[in-house]
């Protein structure tokens, strides 16, 4: 009887024990997954706001750039990125990594990253044993970041504003002049109107035609009145930089 019980273990570990392990290393393999999938995500995410800001760059300077899915493929596999996908076990390594589906919407201002992949994990069956994987990212192409130094501060390093049409700079983002108060005003009393500098308001030669209008819009340090919220120049777009990279930009009478 005990030699039959032993003889009974033995089988019963030699079957169940290669299972086990099995099932053990597939774990480990999931968890080397997780991982792996946080730092493709990372790089996604660096990715798009490296490529929020050329965008924003474009459009401000009106020029015709080019972001296309080879230039977001270029961001997010990042000398880094390679060499982790390669030394991973994604099914042809950076060749089987597909960012085809990814697209900057130039109209809308939409960044969409598709990163499309399998991954083996050994041991097991080819049916179970090969998942496959899609990870996306979708933004607005500029959001915006955070820029240490203080407003108001001197010397190397100070960090100053401007508008990408603007011909001077600012210390402080408080300043009237980049304050964009917009207020509706009715048509037949703009004669009596006036800005806090005291200046009348000329119609705008972007959005006013010719026509009749009950309400136009204006600002409270501008000089002009608007037939539409969505005139261009009724937009402002701040930029923060180094007073080291404003070139020829003049100081502002108010702030600077």
């Amino acid at each position: 009887m005990k030699n039959r019980l032993k003889g009974s273990l033995t089988i019963e570990a030699a079957l169940t024990l290669p299972i086990f392990m099995m099932f053990v290393s597939a774990l480990i393999y999931l968890l080397i997954i997780i991982y792996l999938q946080t730092g493709i995500q990372l790089s996604m995410e660096s990715a798009a706001r490296s490529l929020g800001k050329k965008a924003y760059l474009i459009e401000a300077a009106d020029t015709e750039g080019v972001i296309d899915t080879d230039t977001i493929r270029a961001a997010v596999l990042t000398a880094d990125m390679r060499e982790s996908i390669e030394e991973s076990r994604i099914v042809r390594g950076v060749s089987g990594f597909d960012t085809i589906y990814s697209i900057y919407e130039s109209d809308s201002g939409i960044l969409d990253i598709a990163a499309e992949y399998e991954y083996e994990i050994p041991l097991l069956p080819d049916g179970i044993g090969r998942l496959k994987f899609i990870q996306r990212i979708r933004s607005r192409a500029w959001i915006g970041s955070e820029i240490s130094g203080d407003e108001g501060s001197s010397g190397e390093g100070q960090i100053v504003y401007i508008t990408p049409t603007g011909t001077v700079y600012h210390t402080t983002t408080s300043c009237s002049y980049l304050d964009m108060s917009v207020r509706s005003v009715a048509y037949n009393s703009l004669d009596e109107e006036r800005n806090l500098n005291g200046e009348i308001y000329r119609k705008c030669a972007v959005c006013v035609k010719e026509g009749d209008y009950s309400l136009v819009y204006v600002t409270d340090y501008g000089n002009n009145y608007h037939a539409s919220l969505s005139c261009s120049t009724l937009k402002r777009s701040v930029i923060a930089i180094d007073i080291s990279e404003v070139e020829d930009r003049s100081p502002c009478s108010k702030c600077g």
